[in-house]
């Protein structure tokens, strides 16, 4: 083969390996229970602490996404706000115009205290989507809502509605999910989402409800920081 042909064919290939390092990632989230795809509304799942759980539905605050290397921003999403609600169909994030290396990818959970204080805003912040205290003047981070016979409510219903800015009980929680490039592929990255991870510690006949900034909320958001991890 000419040396020119050769030259132009490694030129190629180069080309094209770092195009598939740049341009947009997809985060696409499955929600989960203890591994198993979570089917909202209409199965039952067990928790670690042996209450049967029926999940109705879950909303959340994805918020301050980055793309590090070697512990280093290399990447940050502008206004980063995205609201999580998997029964509306709106289960993924998109991040635009990547161009750098990376190997781990930071975001919150909830939404941050400067943007809290600024009041009701619009676009994925907009009070409409039912998340946000306008009798506490701030966002609920992340929600959860179902029906368990263990609880001895109305209609045996549990809710847990997380939220709380200030201290001492701030409960936006950070996570971090390192990454070799092999999880990517198409330009998009699954996460999973495993809701058992809410129940930790939590036993529903004594705690059917959390709806108000306390420890029991940074508590809850502490354990349910752990639900995501990469889909294998």
């Amino acid at each position: 083969m000419p040396k020119r042909i050769v030259n132009l064919f490694l030129c190629l290939i180069l080309l094209a390996g770092r195009s598939s390092a740049e341009g947009n990632i997809t985060i696409k989230i499955h929600f989960t229970f203890q591994g198993k795809p979570l089917v909202f509304r209409d199965s039952s799942y067990v928790t670690n602490n042996g209450d049967t759980v029926t999940i109705d539905m879950c909303k959340m605050y994805l918020s301050n996404f980055k793309l590090l290397q070697n512990n280093k921003e290399v990447y940050k999403e502008n206004y980063s706000y995205h609201f999580i609600n998997p029964l509306r169909r709106r289960d993924s994030v998109v991040l635009k115009s990547i161009k750098d290396k990376f190997d781990a990818l930071e975001f919150c959970i909830g939404v941050d205290s400067v943007t809290n204080t600024k009041g009701v805003l619009t676009g994925d912040l907009d009070p409409a989507f039912a998340m946000y205290w306008a009798w506490n003047s701030g966002y609920i981070n992340a929600k959860i809502e179902g029906t368990s016979t263990h609880c001895a409510t109305p209609q045996n219903r549990f809710e847990y509605h997380i939220g709380g800015y200030l201290a001492p009980y701030p409960s936006i929680q950070k996570v971090l999910i390192p990454l070799t490039g092999k999880e990517i592929i198409n330009n998009t990255l699954i996460l999973n989402a495993d809701l058992s991870k809410w129940f930790t510690d939590i036993q529903l006949s004594k705690e059917p409800s959390i709806t108000v900034p306390s420890a029991k909320a940074v508590k809850m958001a502490q354990n349910y920081a752990s639900m995501f991890s990469i889909a294998l």
